[in-house]
């Protein structure tokens, strides 16, 4: 145990030293701290593995091995570490795999456009997902689990925050800031943010998941709450309507979902008020919420330009997919449906634009077949790790993961799956006890019945 408290405290000053290295463009030694980081991750037991992979997750494109992603390196670690280890992989969650790599492979060659890595990795990334989120071996510590997370989403959005200073943070430049050490897709940055939020004031809140552990202390839910606010601040600095409007449901339902206990309702109504008093007297959070609500209407008050543009997004695909009732059935792969259906709206870089929505991505992936099959999966572990639905905190990540979804195509990220094993993590609502009790032999000494004593 001491051993891997060490480990975990080099890990986070390696990160940090990093964040600061690639912060101030020192390019090379970034790239040596990241080998040293991996060197200490091979060493790590099965299950740390586990748990790094969730600190790792806001950092899924700003941490190399050079040019290789580190993220990646975690993923094929974790792999080795299961084979090596001899843990059994599930035949229908390899089948499953195999048909959705195999889909995308044969629709990239068909339209041209072949991204053979992309799809390795994602590929990858969803086996292992689905493999940790099944296994009954696997003994989560949920709470250890949602403050790594926590962590690092915290370090990272430290050095975002770093970098707001002194910027004026618009609808252009949110994207440059995001993430800390590169640009980024802001909205996903914000996504990763707003679940750090809701994942520490979930640990912070909730007496029975901590009782008679070191999280009852209360520095350290203290600490959880510096870390949970560093993140919710720089997901804030996204200018992201979707955060914004997820964020706002997560406080609805936070009051909503305590109601029946009227002390709990005083409270987190009283912090809500005092929150948001707090945010409209500070002028940079003023700011930042006038910014957002400007916003909406930044570009015109129709429907599609408060949106920017996703209804349009929405509509195109759906004509297309109906134009192509087959593609409609079996979809035409993650990683090339864009092009299959090539809808008017393009990017930047002149490339058909993605659907923007979690459900509808799935559909043009891999069809209506392909997605009741994976939200069959997703049903399974869920239902598997929510015994009870008698406190609904225990499902708030997996719903604000829901929201946020709508207006994301959450799959074309490498790590979704993960941010999905955290919401069933967090939706546990007992750590898992295994049933099979070991049957222990013992042996009898026979009674003559003459004697009526042991020989």
């Amino acid at each position: 145990m001491k051993q891997n408290i060490v480990r975990w405290v080099l890990l986070v000053l390696l990160t940090c030293l990093y964040v600061a290295l690639k912060y101030n463009g020192l390019i090379m030694p970034s790239n040596i701290i990241s080998i040293f980081m991996g060197i200490l991750l091979f060493f790590l037991p099965l299950k740390e593995k586990i748990y790094a992979l969730l600190f790792f997750i806001p950092f899924y494109l700003y941490i190399y091995v050079f040019s290789f992603a580190f993220y990646n390196v975690i993923s094929l670690l974790t792999l080795f570490h299961m084979i090596i280890v001899g843990k059994k992989f599930d035949i229908r969650i390899i089948m499953l795999v195999a048909v959705l790599f195999g889909v995308d492979i044969f629709w990239q060659i068909y339209v041209g456009h072949t991204s053979f890595s992309y799809t390795i990795k994602w590929v990858l990334t969803l086996f292992l997902s689905f493999t940790i989120m099944k296994d009954e071996e696997f003994n989560f510590d949920k709470k250890f689990a949602l403050f790594a997370y926590c962590l690092g989403t915290a370090i990272i959005s430290a050095g975002t925050i770093i970098q707001y200073v002194g910027v004026d943070i618009n609808s252009i430049t949110r994207g440059e800031i995001g993430g800390a050490l590169s640009s980024c897709n802001a909205n996903t940055f914000s996504f990763y943010c707003l679940l750090a939020l809701v994942g520490g004031v979930y640990l912070i809140l909730n007496k029975n998941l901590c009782k008679n552990s070191i999280y009852e202390n209360k520095l350290i839910k203290l600490f959880i709450l510096a870390l949970s606010s560093i993140s919710g601040v720089a997901g804030a600095m996204m200018l992201s309507k979707a955060y914004f409007l997820t964020f706002i449901i997560w406080l609805v339902l936070l009051i909503a979902f305590n109601a029946k206990d009227m002390r709990k309702f005083g409270i987190y109504f009283g912090v809500t008020i005092a929150m948001c008093i707090f945010i409209m007297a500070v002028p940079k959070t003023r700011e930042l919420v006038f910014k957002v609500i400007n916003r909406f209407n930044e570009k015109g008050s129709s429907l599609s330009e408060i949106t920017t543009g996703r209804t349009d997004i929405f509509k195109y695909y759906f004509i297309a997919l109906f134009n192509h009732p087959l593609n409609l059935m079996f979809g035409a792969g993650l990683s090339s449906y864009q092009w299959f259906f090539n809808v008017p709206i393009k990017t930047i870089e002149g490339m058909p634009i993605i659907t923007h929505n979690l459900i509808l991505e799935m559909v043009c992936s891999y069809g209506i077949v392909g997605m009741a099959i994976l939200l069959y999966v997703y049903y399974k572990i869920i239902t598997k790790y929510c015994k009870s639905y008698s406190n609904l905190n225990d499902l708030m990540l997996l719903i604000i993961f829901i929201c946020f979804s709508l207006s994301l195509a959450l799959y074309h990220e490498d790590v979704t799956n993960f941010v999905i094993l955290l919401c069933m993590i967090a939706a546990k609502n007992a750590q898992y006890v295994k049933k099979e009790e070991q049957i222990q032999k013992a042996s009898y000494y026979i009674v003559p019945k003459e004697s009526g004593v042991g020989a």
